[in-house]
């Protein structure tokens, strides 16, 4: 079946008397599905390229007959949802529940939208399973219930405690040279490059280091200006013998050869030289607050090594686990750099 044939099929559906009901609100539909088949109703499938498969689409049909079947009382009202379902699904290939109210990520790219839910289930007898709709990831759902649970703390002892703005109910601050800002009701983490004209959403990797910074800091914490490596600051017994072992080494490959663009990188982080290796820069992460990474390129005895060198005041600031997530962050800032020059 072509696009066009099951979007005629989906209008004919609906006689024309009951588009006059939607259409003034008349009919036992939710505002949701209203809007939708409203959509539908103007919506011009000529141009569509591509097929759909019938057999899907009737089963996609059967799994909502069942599921309406007991939520819904009004028989006739499944009939608007599945119409609606179907052209969300194969048409115009969205998911099929509100975005706003199941709070599915959406991302835009160059081959267009990706959707992620929270509730994506992969069982066949579901609608979910035809949705469009990706599994949103485990990580994205952890930062989400720490985002939910912020609203909870005292935003104005933290702006005092790490002298940072609080305004317009958002906490505003610096962190890996970029700006950062937070919604003290949603716990939304999101940064900017110029002046929060523009504003993109912030990884699993910056919120959790941020939500330390925020909510874990000691009130007096300050930097000792001493620095060592990650794995000698944890108090668990015999962590440095195994903490973060070859856990860069992908990265390690990647910087190779590449010390020329690995420094114009770090000194786009407002790095400055400082320390050993081929290269060595120090990075201001917060306020002053700076580690230290360090590269050496493979030679014939050894292969590449990169050293991240954190100030012996960090756990002031963060989790022992937080600072893993920070070097991974770092990694990350550094690569994206890289791939730009």
């Amino acid at each position: 079946m072509t696009k066009k044939e099951l979007q005629n099929q989906l209008k004919l559906a609906i006689s024309q008397k009951e588009w006059e009901q939607i259409q003034r609100g008349d009919l036992s539909v939710s505002d949701f599905n209203r809007s939708v088949l409203l959509e539908m109703k103007e919506s011009d499938a000529e141009d569509e390229e591509g097929f759909v498969d019938e057999q899907l689409a009737k089963e996609l049909s059967d799994v909502l007959e069942r599921e309406f079947s007991q939520s819904l009382s009004e028989k006739q009202t499944w009939r608007y949802e599945i119409i609606g379902s179907l052209y969300l699904t194969y048409l115009a290939k969205r998911p099929v529940h509100s975005i706003e109210e199941l709070e599915i990520r959406v991302t835009e790219g160059k081959e267009g939208h990706t959707y992620e839910c929270p509730k994506k289930s992969s069982k066949r007898d579901t609608s979910c399973y035809f949705c469009v709709c990706r599994k949103l990831s485990n990580y994205e759902i952890a930062k989400r219930k720490t985002q939910k649970q912020f609203y909870q703390y005292n935003h104005e002892e933290i702006s005092e405690k790490l002298h940072i703005p609080l305004e317009d109910g958002y906490l505003y601050l610096e962190f890996l040279s970029r700006n950062y800002r937070v919604h003290c009701q949603t716990g939304y983490v999101e940064w900017s490059e110029d002046d929060f004209a523009h504003v993109k959403e912030a990884d699993y990797n910056e919120v959790m280091i941020l939500y330390d910074i925020l909510c874990y800091s000691q009130k007096n914490a300050a930097p000792s200006n001493e620095f060592t490596l990650i794995q000698r600051l944890s108090n668990v017994q015999n962590a440095a013998s195994y903490a973060g072992k070859g856990a860069f080494k992908k990265e390690e490959a990647f910087l190779d050869g590449k010390t020329a663009t690995l420094a114009k990188a770090l000194e786009k982080l407002n790095g400055k030289p400082y320390g050993k290796g081929d290269v060595s820069f120090r990075l201001p992460v917060f306020r002053s607050l700076d580690v230290i990474v360090s590269f050496w390129n493979s030679d014939e005895d050894f292969p590449a090594q990169i050293k991240f060198l954190c100030d012996r005041n960090i756990l002031q600031y963060m989790h022992y686990e937080t600072v893993w997530y920070l070097t991974s962050h770092i990694m990350q800032r550094i690569k994206e750099l890289m791939e730009e020059t």
